[in-house]
């Protein structure tokens, strides 16, 4: 019997001295004694979690703005395309006659080639482009042209 008082008198000391030392880490005088030390494992917690939120938010970010870049660029190419449309002047021109399709220089008098294209082979979107005087802006338009609709 004498064992057991002894053996509960020496447990109840030893979890009485650990909740004073666990209590005494966390305790008002523990923190004015060193306040670093005890704020250091939390301040670089907290920093580590806001460095990974910042990542998170980055990650989300980023997609949307190259997007948004890439929507820019194509507007950008897209209107820099119309302004040079604009300003190169035709130097060929494809013209219906007699059934057929003929090519002349920019004058539009100048006969450049005439092809045996019918305007039966040709697609009717293409057929009233070339009634209202079709311009080819290139030499590669116009064999672009003759390779695809000539037989």
């Amino acid at each position: 019997m004498i064992k057991k008082i002894a053996a509960c008198v020496f447990t109840v000391g030893i979890l009485g001295g650990l909740a004073y030392y666990s209590g005494s880490l966390y305790s008002e005088k523990a923190v004015n004694e060193d306040p670093a030390s005890l704020r250091a494992p939390i301040s670089a917690s907290l920093q580590r979690e806001i460095r990974e939120s910042a990542d998170r938010d980055r990650e989300l970010l980023v997609p949307e703005q190259e997007q948004k870049m890439d929507e820019s660029r194509q507007e950008a190419s897209t209107e820099a395309e119309a302004v040079q449309a604009e300003a190169e002047p035709y130097l060929y021109y494809l013209e219906e006659e007699g059934g057929y399709v003929r090519i002349y220089e920019a004058d539009r008098e100048t006969i450049y080639e005439e092809t045996e294209i019918t305007m039966d082979m040709l697609p009717e979107e293409l057929q009233s482009e070339i009634r209202e005087g079709r311009g080819l802006r290139s030499i590669g338009e116009l064999y672009d042209f003759l390779e695809n609709y000539s037989s």
